[in-house]
Protein backbone atom coordinates (compact mmCIF):
# COMPACT_ATOMS: atom_id res chain seq x y z
CA UNK A 1 0.00 0.00 0.00
CA UNK A 2 2.89 2.39 0.68
CA UNK A 3 5.84 3.15 -1.60
CA UNK A 4 8.44 2.13 0.99
CA UNK A 5 11.33 1.89 -1.47
CA UNK A 6 10.80 5.51 -2.57
CA UNK A 7 10.61 6.69 1.06
CA UNK A 8 13.76 4.76 2.01
CA UNK A 9 15.56 6.32 -0.95
CA UNK A 10 14.52 9.82 0.16
CA UNK A 11 15.56 9.13 3.74
CA UNK A 12 18.98 7.98 2.51
CA UNK A 13 19.32 11.19 0.48
CA UNK A 14 18.39 13.24 3.58
CA UNK A 15 20.89 11.35 5.75
CA UNK A 16 23.73 11.60 3.21
CA UNK A 17 23.09 15.29 2.62
CA UNK A 18 23.08 15.95 6.36
CA UNK A 19 26.36 14.07 6.86
CA UNK A 20 27.95 15.98 3.99
CA UNK A 21 27.00 19.30 5.54
CA UNK A 22 28.59 18.16 8.80
CA UNK A 23 31.79 17.40 6.90
CA UNK A 24 32.14 20.88 5.37
CA UNK A 25 32.06 23.33 8.29
CA UNK A 26 34.64 25.48 6.54
CA UNK A 27 32.17 26.15 3.74
CA UNK A 28 28.95 26.42 5.70
CA UNK A 29 28.23 27.98 9.04
CA UNK A 30 25.18 28.47 11.22
CA UNK A 31 23.76 31.94 11.16
CA UNK A 32 23.90 33.76 14.50
CA UNK A 33 22.34 37.06 13.40
CA UNK A 34 19.28 36.57 15.60
CA UNK A 35 18.44 36.63 19.33
CA UNK A 36 18.97 33.53 21.44
CA UNK A 37 15.27 33.38 22.32
CA UNK A 38 12.32 34.24 20.12
CA UNK A 39 8.57 34.09 20.65
CA UNK A 40 6.02 34.07 17.84
CA UNK A 41 2.27 34.06 17.45
CA UNK A 42 1.45 31.28 14.99
CA UNK A 43 -1.61 29.97 13.20
CA UNK A 44 -2.31 27.11 10.83
CA UNK A 45 -5.05 25.50 8.81
CA UNK A 46 -5.04 21.94 7.44
CA UNK A 47 -7.53 20.07 5.31
CA UNK A 48 -7.51 16.72 3.55
CA UNK A 49 -8.46 16.89 -0.12
CA UNK A 50 -10.78 13.87 0.28
CA UNK A 51 -12.23 11.99 3.22
CA UNK A 52 -9.73 9.66 4.87
CA UNK A 53 -10.88 6.04 4.72
CA UNK A 54 -9.67 3.44 7.22
CA UNK A 55 -11.25 0.00 7.61
CA UNK A 56 -14.53 1.02 5.93
CA UNK A 57 -14.77 4.08 8.19
CA UNK A 58 -14.34 7.60 6.87
CA UNK A 59 -13.71 11.00 8.39
CA UNK A 60 -12.62 14.43 7.26
CA UNK A 61 -9.46 16.16 8.41
CA UNK A 62 -10.16 19.88 8.53
CA UNK A 63 -8.72 21.92 11.35
CA UNK A 64 -7.16 25.22 12.31
CA UNK A 65 -5.43 26.47 15.42
CA UNK A 66 -3.83 29.55 16.94
CA UNK A 67 -0.91 29.29 19.33
CA UNK A 68 2.53 30.34 20.53
CA UNK A 69 5.94 29.26 19.24
CA UNK A 70 8.98 29.53 21.51
CA UNK A 71 12.44 29.00 20.02
CA UNK A 72 15.99 28.86 21.38
CA UNK A 73 18.82 29.57 18.94
CA UNK A 74 22.24 28.04 19.64
CA UNK A 75 25.54 28.84 17.96
CA UNK A 76 26.41 25.25 17.04
CA UNK A 77 23.30 23.05 17.25
CA UNK A 78 20.77 25.20 15.45
CA UNK A 79 17.30 26.17 16.62
CA UNK A 80 15.10 24.21 19.03
CA UNK A 81 11.42 25.12 19.19
CA UNK A 82 8.10 24.20 20.76
CA UNK A 83 4.58 25.13 19.62
CA UNK A 84 1.30 24.84 21.51
CA UNK A 85 -2.03 25.73 19.95
CA UNK A 86 -5.79 25.56 20.36
CA UNK A 87 -8.38 25.49 17.62
CA UNK A 88 -11.95 24.86 16.60
CA UNK A 89 -13.44 23.12 13.58
CA UNK A 90 -17.10 24.08 13.07
CA UNK A 91 -18.07 21.21 10.81
CA UNK A 92 -16.42 17.78 10.70
CA UNK A 93 -18.02 14.60 9.40
CA UNK A 94 -17.46 10.96 10.28
CA UNK A 95 -19.01 7.58 9.57
CA UNK A 96 -18.72 4.67 12.01
CA UNK A 97 -20.79 1.66 13.06
CA UNK A 98 -23.29 2.46 10.33
CA UNK A 99 -23.83 6.02 11.57
CA UNK A 100 -23.10 9.21 9.65
CA UNK A 101 -22.63 12.25 11.91
CA UNK A 102 -21.31 15.79 11.70
CA UNK A 103 -20.67 18.67 14.04
CA UNK A 104 -18.04 20.88 15.71
CA UNK A 105 -14.72 19.66 17.11
CA UNK A 106 -12.26 21.25 19.49
CA UNK A 107 -8.58 20.96 18.63
CA UNK A 108 -5.44 20.83 20.76
CA UNK A 109 -2.00 20.56 19.18
CA UNK A 110 1.64 20.69 20.19
CA UNK A 111 4.92 20.39 18.30
CA UNK A 112 8.54 19.85 19.29
CA UNK A 113 11.40 20.11 16.82
CA UNK A 114 14.64 21.64 15.67
CA UNK A 115 16.11 23.30 12.58
CA UNK A 116 19.76 22.94 11.64
CA UNK A 117 20.52 25.89 9.33
CA UNK A 118 23.61 26.64 7.25
CA UNK A 119 24.51 29.79 5.35
CA UNK A 120 27.23 29.41 2.75
CA UNK A 121 30.11 31.88 2.67
CA UNK A 122 29.79 34.57 0.00
CA UNK A 123 26.43 33.19 -1.07
CA UNK A 124 22.77 34.04 -0.57
CA UNK A 125 21.86 30.34 -0.43
CA UNK A 126 21.63 28.10 2.61
CA UNK A 127 20.49 24.64 3.70
CA UNK A 128 17.99 23.66 6.41
CA UNK A 129 17.74 20.22 7.97
CA UNK A 130 14.53 19.93 10.03
CA UNK A 131 12.94 17.37 12.31
CA UNK A 132 9.69 17.70 14.27
CA UNK A 133 6.92 15.75 15.95
CA UNK A 134 3.35 17.09 16.03
CA UNK A 135 0.38 15.71 17.95
CA UNK A 136 -3.19 16.85 17.27
CA UNK A 137 -6.23 15.91 19.33
CA UNK A 138 -9.75 16.45 17.95
CA UNK A 139 -12.69 16.05 20.28
CA UNK A 140 -16.40 16.62 19.82
CA UNK A 141 -19.19 15.57 22.17
CA UNK A 142 -22.29 16.70 20.31
CA UNK A 143 -22.18 15.44 16.74
CA UNK A 144 -25.56 14.59 15.23
CA UNK A 145 -26.73 12.47 12.33
CA UNK A 146 -28.48 9.26 11.36
CA UNK A 147 -28.06 5.54 11.84
CA UNK A 148 -30.53 3.27 10.05
CA UNK A 149 -32.60 6.42 9.37
CA UNK A 150 -32.90 7.09 13.11
CA UNK A 151 -31.51 10.25 14.78
CA UNK A 152 -28.34 9.73 16.80
CA UNK A 153 -25.96 11.83 18.89
CA UNK A 154 -22.28 10.91 19.02
CA UNK A 155 -18.92 11.89 20.42
CA UNK A 156 -15.66 11.54 18.50
CA UNK A 157 -12.14 11.55 19.90
CA UNK A 158 -9.31 11.41 17.34
CA UNK A 159 -5.53 11.74 17.69
CA UNK A 160 -3.02 12.21 14.88
CA UNK A 161 0.77 12.14 15.22
CA UNK A 162 3.15 13.35 12.49
CA UNK A 163 6.92 12.76 12.77
CA UNK A 164 8.66 14.73 10.01
CA UNK A 165 12.19 15.02 8.64
CA UNK A 166 13.14 17.26 5.71
CA UNK A 167 15.94 18.90 3.81
CA UNK A 168 15.42 22.33 2.26
CA UNK A 169 17.19 25.11 0.42
CA UNK A 170 16.71 28.77 1.31
CA UNK A 171 17.59 31.92 -0.58
CA UNK A 172 18.07 35.36 0.95
CA UNK A 173 16.72 37.99 -1.41
CA UNK A 174 16.86 41.76 -1.08
CA UNK A 175 15.43 43.39 1.99
CA UNK A 176 16.01 40.35 4.24
CA UNK A 177 13.35 38.37 2.37
CA UNK A 178 14.03 34.63 2.68
CA UNK A 179 12.48 32.07 0.34
CA UNK A 180 12.67 28.35 1.15
CA UNK A 181 11.63 25.06 -0.45
CA UNK A 182 12.14 21.52 0.74
CA UNK A 183 11.20 17.86 0.54
CA UNK A 184 10.79 15.35 3.32
CA UNK A 185 9.30 12.13 4.60
CA UNK A 186 7.04 11.63 7.58
CA UNK A 187 5.61 8.84 9.68
CA UNK A 188 1.98 9.35 10.57
CA UNK A 189 -0.43 7.62 12.92
CA UNK A 190 -4.16 8.27 13.27
CA UNK A 191 -6.44 6.76 15.91
CA UNK A 192 -10.10 7.58 16.51
CA UNK A 193 -12.94 6.44 18.75
CA UNK A 194 -16.62 7.08 18.13
CA UNK A 195 -19.40 6.62 20.69
CA UNK A 196 -23.05 7.17 19.82
CA UNK A 197 -26.56 6.56 21.03
CA UNK A 198 -30.05 6.65 19.53
CA UNK A 199 -31.83 9.82 20.61
CA UNK A 200 -35.14 8.04 21.19
CA UNK A 201 -34.04 4.90 23.05
CA UNK A 202 -30.61 5.76 24.47
CA UNK A 203 -29.12 2.51 23.12
CA UNK A 204 -25.35 2.95 22.77
CA UNK A 205 -22.92 1.86 20.07
CA UNK A 206 -19.22 2.52 19.57
CA UNK A 207 -16.20 1.66 17.46
CA UNK A 208 -12.52 2.56 17.16
CA UNK A 209 -9.95 2.60 14.37
CA UNK A 210 -6.19 3.03 14.02
CA UNK A 211 -3.85 3.33 11.05
CA UNK A 212 -0.28 4.39 10.35
CA UNK A 213 2.00 4.89 7.38
CA UNK A 214 4.93 6.72 5.85
CA UNK A 215 4.63 9.25 3.05
CA UNK A 216 6.29 12.24 1.42
CA UNK A 217 5.71 15.96 1.74
CA UNK A 218 6.92 19.19 0.14
CA UNK A 219 6.92 22.72 1.51
CA UNK A 220 7.34 26.31 0.34
CA UNK A 221 8.00 29.21 2.73
CA UNK A 222 8.65 32.92 2.72
CA UNK A 223 9.95 35.11 5.57
CA UNK A 224 10.13 38.89 5.48
CA UNK A 225 10.34 41.89 7.83
CA UNK A 226 7.04 43.29 9.00
CA UNK A 227 6.61 46.21 11.42
CA UNK A 228 9.89 45.57 13.30
CA UNK A 229 9.14 41.83 13.38
CA UNK A 230 9.60 38.86 11.05
CA UNK A 231 6.64 37.31 9.27
CA UNK A 232 6.70 33.71 8.08
CA UNK A 233 4.20 32.10 5.69
CA UNK A 234 4.34 28.49 4.52
CA UNK A 235 2.47 25.90 2.48
CA UNK A 236 2.93 22.15 2.95
CA UNK A 237 1.53 19.39 0.71
CA UNK A 238 1.63 15.88 2.17
CA UNK A 239 0.62 12.58 0.64
CA UNK A 240 -1.54 10.52 3.00
CA UNK A 241 -2.16 6.97 1.79
CA UNK A 242 -4.50 5.06 4.08
CA UNK A 243 -7.08 2.66 2.60
CA UNK A 244 -7.52 5.40 0.02
CA UNK A 245 -5.02 7.89 -1.36
CA UNK A 246 -5.51 11.54 -0.49
CA UNK A 247 -3.52 14.71 0.03
CA UNK A 248 -3.21 16.81 3.19
CA UNK A 249 -2.81 20.54 2.48
CA UNK A 250 -1.58 22.89 5.21
CA UNK A 251 -1.02 26.62 5.34
CA UNK A 252 0.73 28.17 8.32
CA UNK A 253 1.95 31.60 9.35
CA UNK A 254 3.71 33.27 12.24
CA UNK A 255 4.94 36.65 13.38
CA UNK A 256 7.70 37.15 15.93
CA UNK A 257 7.17 39.29 19.00
CA UNK A 258 9.96 41.91 19.26
CA UNK A 259 12.28 41.15 22.17
CA UNK A 260 14.70 44.01 22.86
CA UNK A 261 16.65 41.99 25.43
CA UNK A 262 17.39 39.19 23.03
CA UNK A 263 20.03 41.03 21.02
CA UNK A 264 21.77 42.27 24.17
CA UNK A 265 22.31 38.74 25.47
CA UNK A 266 23.83 37.26 22.35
Amino acid sequence: MFTHHIIRKNLKILAISFLLTLCIPAIAKISTNEPKFSVSIVGDYAQSKDEIQIQAKTFTFKTGSLGVRVAYHTDKLGQFFAIAGLGYSPSETATFAGASVSGPLQVRSHTLGFIYPYSFSNSDFGIDFRMSTTTNNHYGSNLTGLKSDRPVTASVDATSVFNRGSLGVNYRAMGDIILAAGIGAYDWKISATGDGSFDSSGIHFSTSVEASGRDQFHYLEASFPYNKSMMNIGLRRSNLNADNNTVLLEIYAGITIPMSLGSENK
